[in-house]
């Protein structure tokens, strides 16, 4: 590696003592020829790794029946489950919800938020233009697919 800010041996030694303390889900990786920077394609890896080891926040997804709501009876709470892609530019967030009714969608350029009754934080798997974003909820799949094309550094 290049690097001179942090050399080879630092980080192989850092992921070392890392192992010997019991994190088991690390992945050392070397890149060479990127200096002290990163890529797209790493801080997709990166997002992808957090949004294993983090949990979820989570919310009962869908009000018990009554007046006025849609959604059916759920006395349990429901993780939301959501699976993120980075293909050819374009940023591609998948989430499982029982509904829509009284959840709020906040797109961020670094981030997805859902707000109200489910409350949830998917991080995008690279920076993304919100200005090119989109949101579409199936009720028949119960499926939230929020895009986006990647932000140009």
């Amino acid at each position: 590696s290049t690097d001179k800010v942090v050399p080879l041996s630092v980080g192989r030694r850092s992921a070392e003592l890392l192992e010997k303390s019991g994190c088991s889900a690390l992945a050392f990786r070397q890149c060479d020829g990127i200096d002290h920077t990163a890529s797209e394609e790493m801080l997709a890896e990166l997002a992808m790794f957090l949004e294993k080891q983090l949990p979820i926040l989570s919310a009962p997804s869908c009000p018990p029946q009554g007046v006025g709501a849609s959604c059916p009876d759920e006395s349990a709470q429901s993780d939301s489950t959501h699976r993120s892609a980075l293909h050819q530019g374009v940023c591609r967030v998948e989430l499982d919800l029982d509904c829509m009714d009284g959840i709020e969608l906040d797109i961020s350029s670094t981030e997805i938020r859902l707000a109200g009754k489910q409350t949830l934080a998917v991080p995008w798997p690279a920076p993304v233009d919100i200005e090119q974003s989109s949101a579409k909820f199936d009720r028949r799949k119960k499926l939230l697919v929020v895009q986006a094309h990647a932000a140009m550094s």
